[in-house]
């Protein structure tokens, strides 16, 4: 117990070094700490959610959720605060404390029960965390936290979902980016894997043109860079997850075009180099690459995908030694060869 606990508080330091920045690109955690073993200490399985108080002796200390929950009450307690509980208001919650009704239970009285889209944002939330705090102090020995509470009652994929939204609301984003730490914590001292978080959000099912703006991305994304900080191969191992799910040269297209948004520039960039690489090591031609990415005969010169393939040129060349030759005979009527001839022409003039 006083290892696993250990592994936590390690992570723990961690992870609120950098609260103020969680997002995909500044996400921080060694790859050789404990935590990347920590099922092993604790004894729970990689392929667990981590829902409390299911009855089989695990307590909340070794699924990682109480030994972060003094400082978020902490900061409750600080920043919510500002919000009053009226008489009556308060009334109910004392006569809900007496009939000993959970935090889940008030969740359903409050409904707010089917409103985990927008949960932090709920006039009911402060209630809500008001009462969790009344019941806390009633019945320690039970001892609710809000993340635990959250996950049991919503699951690991909607409540995950639900802290990177909040995130871009200036209302909620403070509490979120807290909330969000403690729940990749808590993911990490339970031993869950890249692969495993990968299919628990459902990353596989978004659309792999938008794939960059979803909620489901953008959490793996924070979790895999927390695990393997200092992996030099981390976007490599994110580029090869992506790849069991989507096409490459549609994925390949769609980072190129999150690579234009600032917030996503930094990983979309990571992830281009990475799969630019795999093609090199593959040893694909930039002839190939043009025909894959299927690029419009007459319109490819104001298509954006078109950099992608200059980039490769680029590093085709420098790598092979490559010189552009011209195409004769039945490989002059290819589409892609075509293009790759103009391309190559107009990228090597620019090379001189």
């Amino acid at each position: 117990m006083q290892l696993s606990y250990f592994v936590l508080v390690c992570f723990i330091a961690l992870t609120e070094s950098f609260s103020a920045a969680l997002t995909v690109e500044a996400v921080k955690l060694p790859v050789d700490s404990p935590i990347t073993s920590a099922h092993t200490f604790i004894q729970t399985s990689p392929k667990r959610l981590l829902k409390p108080d299911e009855g089989d002796g695990v307590n909340d200390e070794e699924r990682g959720f109480n030994g972060l929950s003094s400082k978020l009450k902490s900061w409750l307690t600080t920043h919510l605060t500002k919000a009053s509980t009226g008489d009556d208001e308060l009334k109910q919650l004392k006569a809900w404390l007496k009939e000993k009704q959970t935090p889940e239970n008030a969740l359903k009285l409050l409904n707010m029960d089917d409103e985990v889209e927008t949960l932090l944002t709920s006039p009911s939330f402060y209630l809500w965390s008001t009462y969790l705090t009344m019941y806390d102090k009633k019945y320690p020995e039970q001892m609710k936290n809000i993340l635990g509470v959250l996950v049991k009652s919503y699951g690991d994929e909607a409540v995950a979902k639900m802290l990177e939204n909040a995130k871009r609301d200036p209302g909620s984003e403070q509490l979120a980016m807290r909330l969000q730490n403690d729940l990749l914590a808590a993911w990490g001292v339970n031993g869950l894997s890249n692969d495993h978080v990968f299919k628990l959000l459902k990353v596989e099912e978004e659309s792999v043109k938008d794939l960059f703006t979803t909620p489901a991305f953008n959490v793996w994304s924070n979790y895999f860079k927390l695990r393997n900080y200092y992996s030099p191969d981390k976007d490599v191992g994110m580029v090869n997850q992506l790849l069991t799910s989507f096409n490459e040269f549609s994925l390949a297209k769609s980072i190129h075009l999150a690579k234009k948004d600032e917030a996503m520039e930094p990983v979309a960039s990571g992830l281009q180099n990475a799969l630019l690489k795999k093609w090199l090591d593959g040893k694909k031609t930039p002839e190939e690459i043009t025909t894959k990415l299927k690029l419009d005969k007459f319109t490819w010169k104001n298509d954006p995908t078109m950099e992608i393939v200059k980039e490769y040129t680029k590093l085709y060349t420098y790598k092979f030694k490559f010189r552009p030759k011209r195409f004769g005979g039945a490989e002059q009527s290819h589409v892609g060869a075509d293009i790759f001839n103009k391309c190559i022409k107009k990228t090597m003039k620019t090379q001189m």
